[in-house]
């Protein structure tokens, strides 16, 4: 998106949809369906106004959200929306944890702990 007066550099700017239910200084964001979230990461984001309004128009028929201008800065996008590992590998680790976390306690239990050996 093109840079305008008074953006913030290092910002990512897009047009959201807010819930005009909501306080415009607190305001729930259209996720996508028929869902709002309070969580800006989760906003749907458009690159143009006018594509804003006519996806809000469509979707929310009788409804008058509100069509707002908003900034992210950059590097918080991919860090909050991209995790560094999927869902499946954090099971995967988790699941690798907890065994170790029996070992241990096994160990323990047994009276064969000695912490100089043990990392």
């Amino acid at each position: 998106m093109d840079a305008r007066p008074g953006d913030i550099i290092g910002y990512d700017y897009a047009w959201v949809v807010e819930d005009p239910n909501t306080p415009a200084d607190t305001p729930n964001y259209w996720a996508g369906g028929g869902r709002f979230a309070r969580n800006h990461m989760q906003a749907i984001r458009f690159a143009r106004e006018e594509d804003a309004m006519r996806c809000a128009k469509s979707v929310f028929k009788g409804m008058f959200p509100r069509i707002v201008r908003h900034g992210w800065q950059r590097g918080l996008n991919r860090v909050q929306l991209e995790p560094d590992i999927s869902l499946t590998e954090c099971h995967q680790e988790l699941g690798k944890a907890k065994r170790r976390i029996e070992e241990l306690q096994k160990i323990i239990e047994g009276g064969r702990f000695d912490p100089q050996v043990e990392e």
